[in-house]
């Protein structure tokens, strides 16, 4: 599996000297989770990378079908994740075509009018993306799986969420070693909790999280900002939350 972080650079060329290279956070989450299950993952950024399909073509030849890509998509990079996506379909036919991240998720109806486009994985998908790649390379069911739109008899079903208020401890931590060879990279950060409870209209987090607030013990947090300063050399974090101060 190939997780891909689109990036809005070839729409915003002007712009592109202004704005900061992050960590893709989510794609990082993500394939922590599956790594941590025995699952071989991929990490593509085009923010980072120049010749995106050449690195694609690497892992493919080695990689056993069906070739599953990923995507993590924001609103300002949806164009330049249609044309990916749509690239790799048309190079590798059988590949499955997965979108996720907040503009697939707030706006499902409007990304499956692509055809290429096969799932969209609505909200948090570190369970959700495992139960559909198990599915996908067993040939079982998938059409249970919480927050999964899909197509069926011509129409699109979009599955309903399944908001558990799980121990946030028991997901994996952050990856920092998958991202920290490469300088254009700060790894100064730390991600202690997920969601907020509140339903600002300016804000998609309860579309995302569905309103749940979950925290990390202090104890894991505490091992994090030692590694971070120990092992990469990072003096400064930054605690990226949703809601900091709750």
């Amino acid at each position: 599996m190939i997780l891909i972080n689109s990036s809005p650079k070839n729409a915003l060329k002007i712009f592109q000297p202004f704005l900061p290279i992050s960590v893709p956070i989510g794609i990082g989450c993500l394939a922590a989770a599956m790594e941590r299950e025995g699952i071989d993952v991929a990490i593509l950024d085009e923010q980072v990378e120049d010749d995106v399909l050449k690195k694609i073509s690497e892992y493919t030849d080695k990689a056993a079908k069906p070739y599953i890509f990923g995507f993590s998509v924001l609103t300002a990079a949806l164009k330049s994740a249609i044309d990916l996506s749509k690239k790799l379909k048309e190079i590798y036919p059988d590949s499955i075509v997965i979108f996720g991240g907040i503009h697939p998720t707030a706006m499902p109806e409007e990304v499956m009018k692509y055809p290429h486009i096969d799932f969209i994985l609505r909200g948090e998908a570190e369970k959700s993306l495992l139960e559909l790649y198990r599915c996908l390379k067993t040939g079982a069911d998938y059409s249970k799986i919480a927050g999964l739109s899909y197509r069926f008899g011509g129409k699109v079903l979009h599955n309903p969420f399944n908001f558990i208020v799980d121990d946030f401890d028991t997901y994996p931590s952050f990856p920092y070693h998958r991202f920290s060879g490469n300088k254009l990279y700060d790894l100064g950060f730390v991600v202690s909790s997920r969601g907020c409870p509140h339903r600002c209209i300016f804000c998609s987090n309860r579309i995302t999280t569905g309103r749940r607030y979950r925290y990390r013990s202090a104890s894991i947090i505490a091992g994090e900002l030692e590694i971070l300063n120990k092992k990469y050399g990072q003096n400064f974090i930054m605690f990226v939350e949703d809601i900091f101060t709750y």
